[in-house]
């Protein structure tokens, strides 16, 4: 147990090291949230603004952890470390969900911004019943884009493309987790891929508190939970595959 905090720790510090390198906190923490928030509260005037920010928030942090996620598998790529983390005692799984979760955190004062830049635009109340509600929708939410994540990591290991299919990526994840568009108003088998995503249910939450759907919640967040599991499954099939390539290909250049 102490080598995982240890590790955990490591990843941390990693993660926040990657963060000043990029030295692009201004855009980052300050003119995208508040440039976003700005134009989905004058697109969606009619709308609850509580929903919005829920919507916006979420969405800024999407767009930023689904290219630092890439960015992991990159850097580890870069620095010739890949194939010794692929045959690390610890799982790699452990090791890149660590990242991936210790990316979202540090990009968790986003949401801030988005509360106060949409509390100037439209003031707005939230009751504490509704603040545990939104507290927990986002912990959901944070734990479901690191799984997200980390999955979509994990197929492009063998890829030079990484970022760019993840920007590809980007708006599908809006529209499927019905952060654009009412899951309800998706076409049956889109709707059907939706309900795999735990970010879906985790909005729901969202959805549910600010529309005062009472017992709606409980249910999403199992709902949420058993969606991370069998993303969390796959993901270890997918570098258990990786394992055994690199294991016959004897090296991770061949990508």
């Amino acid at each position: 147990m102490q080598g995982i905090v240890q590790m955990f720790i490591l990843c941390v510090k990693k993660a926040w090291r990657n963060k000043q390198i990029s030295q692009n906190n201004l855009y980052e923490y300050w003119l995208s949230p508040c440039m976003t928030t700005i134009l989905f509260c004058l697109m969606n005037k009619n709308q609850d603004v509580r929903l919005i920010l829920a919507g916006v928030s979420v969405m800024i942090l999407w767009s930023v952890n689904i290219f630092e996620c890439a960015y992991i598998v990159i850097d580890e790529k870069v620095r010739g470390t890949l194939g010794y983390m692929l045959m690390s005692p610890f799982h790699t799984q452990f090791i890149l969900f660590s990242e991936a979760l210790s990316t979202v955190l540090f990009n968790v004062p986003v949401i801030l911004v988005a509360g106060i830049v949409t509390y100037c635009i439209c003031p707005y109340v939230l009751g504490w019943n509704m603040i545990v509600w939104f507290a927990a929708a986002y912990v959901l939410s944070i734990l479901s884009i690191a799984t997200i994540g980390v999955l979509i990591a994990s197929l492009l290991l063998f890829t030079r493309s990484a970022r760019g299919i993840m920007n590809i990526i980007e708006y599908p994840f809006f529209i499927l987790s019905g952060l654009l568009v009412p899951v309800e108003k998706l076409p049956g088998w889109i709707g059907w891929i939706s309900g795999l995503l735990p970010s879906t249910h985790a909005f729901d939450i969202f959805r549910a508190a600010v529309l005062g759907e009472k017992g709606g919640q409980m249910g999403s967040i199992a709902k949420c939970l058993l969606s991370m599991i069998l993303l969390q499954v796959i993901t270890g099939a997918v570098i258990a595959y990786t394992r055994r390539q690199v294991i016959v290909k004897g090296t991770m250049d061949v990508y």
